[in-house]
């Protein structure tokens, strides 16, 4: 949201402790309101209000185009059989309250190396890079020295957000 402008640091977002979808009302954790937030207080509080409303500004499809460059429902290609892609909403099947509850981090389903991979791009100044188990695999010749059979160097695979950001 901040990458496409549409949210600012300073931006004030108020929770009054949940938000109104028709007849279904979606909580915040805190069922008391956190009152008027900034952006940095919405992340410190995890507050469901506050993201919903970020994303709200943001848009289901500028959502789901941010949710693919993340890498989220892709294989990460990591060196460990049996990985799962996750489950995600098309923006097709998207309705206001998934992209409410998405904001937030429910509905889609992401695997442990996703998210992790997705933090590391936000370590790593915006660039996403190819995560891996191993740094090497060596054995030892039979004269003591060590041998490296393979090694595995991170690769950047494209930046998805600006350093700024």
């Amino acid at each position: 949201a901040i990458e496409e402008g549409v949210v600012h640091e300073s931006d004030t977002f108020y929770c009054s402790g949940g938000l109104k979808f028709g007849s279904t009302t979606i909580k915040c954790w805190n069922t008391s309101g956190h009152g008027a937030q900034t952006l940095p207080q919405i992340l410190q509080n995890s507050c469901n209000v506050g993201f919903m409303e970020v994303g709200a500004r943001l848009g289901s499809a500028k959502l789901k185009e941010y949710i693919d460059k993340f890498g989220f429902g892709k294989l990460t290609k990591i060196d460990l059989p049996g990985e799962s892609e996750g489950i995600i909403k098309s923006v097709s099947d998207m309705s206001e309250m998934d992209l409410a509850t998405i904001s937030f981090g429910q509905t889609n389903t992401v695997s442990s190396i996703q998210l992790m991979k997705a933090f590391n791009a936000i370590a790593n100044g915006g660039k996403l890079i190819q995560p891996h188990i191993m740094k090497e695999i060596t054995h030892y010749a039979e004269n003591g020295t060590k041998v490296v059979d393979e090694q595995f160097k991170p690769t950047i695979e494209e930046g998805i957000v600006s350093e700024q950001t």
